[in-house]
């Protein structure tokens, strides 16, 4: 199921749809869907593999499957944003996924985040985006450590 916004949700609520099915039908969309649910709900929307997405993140394989099962439930904002980077996330789709950890959006005010987000609207792969970051003088998303341990 594609996953709603704020807005749409709103005009389902105005409907006369039973709470129950509401909760039931849209439960991917809502704030206390778990972050692997939605992250799996995405990844079958944008019709991917979880390998992919991983490898196009730029994390670590162990940690992006750990994220994908539910294993790891409050990765940092940085790290999801990778991870929408591989998922090729909408804003919408990325909006939700930050939402579901209660991590801010991406905010097109923020200069770092404006970085992001006009990679994000671009279609640029995460190499990209981290060499405009860096290029403009703001941290990265990831670098990876030197040991596995995460």
């Amino acid at each position: 199921m594609k996953i709603k916004n704020t807005d749409e949700l709103n005009k389902i609520l105005d409907k006369n749809i039973p709470i129950e099915q509401y909760l039931s039908d849209y439960s991917d969309s809502l704030s206390d869907s778990e972050l692997s649910d939605i992250l799996n709900c995405v990844l079958k929307e944008n019709h991917l593999e979880k390998a992919q997405v991983i490898a196009d993140s730029g994390i670590n394989e162990r940690y992006g499957y750990s994220i994908f099962s539910g294993k790891k439930k409050h990765p940092t904002r940085d790290i999801l944003i990778c991870l929408c980077i591989g998922l090729k996330a909408n804003e919408v789709q990325t909006k939700a996924i930050l939402h579901s950890i209660n991590e801010a959006p991406l905010y097109s005010k923020n200069p770092r985040d404006a970085v992001i987000l006009f990679g994000i609207k671009h279609k640029l792969s995460i190499m990209e985006i981290e060499t405009m970051l860096y290029d403009n003088g703001f941290p990265v998303l990831y670098e990876p450590k030197s040991n596995n341990n995460m």
